[in-house]
């Protein structure tokens, strides 16, 4: 498991910690995510208090969406961006959802992504049991072609 920075557009993706994990290890161990990332957080140059603050973004994919890693996370008073995969309850309260509240999805260059659509479904899904003030944003895309 790695961890790297990332200083924005120019970033130069330098590695900041790395936990070796035997090949039969789980993707979800919120231990060894809190562990990597505070290692890493350690790495930051800060220059007022311990806690790096929500300038701070840390991102992971599904392996990262987990209870007690965000719980963690939100304790840091760090930002985070967690992908994940959708739910049955998930995909069973989106078809409630008007086909005018989802929006057309830009990427990174503000480019309209064809096809890519996103919705805020923090007001759609049950998140009582998730840190306070988490949202939750869906990005739905038409299949890629491989071609």
């Amino acid at each position: 498991m790695l961890a790297f920075v990332d200083h924005g557009q120019s970033g130069t993706g330098e590695p900041l910690a790395a936990l070796p994990r035997p090949g039969n290890a789980g993707s979800n161990i919120a231990a060894d995510h809190i562990e990597v990332t505070r290692k890493a957080l350690a790495q930051l140059p800060f220059t007022t208090g311990t806690r790096p603050g929500r300038k701070v973004l840390v991102r992971t994919d599904g392996a990262g969406a987990s209870h007690a890693y965000l719980t963690w996370l939100h304790k840091q008073r760090v930002s985070y961006s967690i992908g994940f995969g959708l739910t049955d309850a998930m995909v069973t309260a989106l078809p409630d959802v008007s086909v005018s509240a989802w929006s057309i999805a830009v990427d990174a260059e503000e480019e309209v992504r064809d096809g890519a659509w996103v919705i805020d479904a923090t007001g759609i899904l049950d998140l009582t049991t998730w840190p306070p003030g988490m949202r939750v944003i869906i990005r739905k895309e038409r299949p890629h072609p491989r071609t």
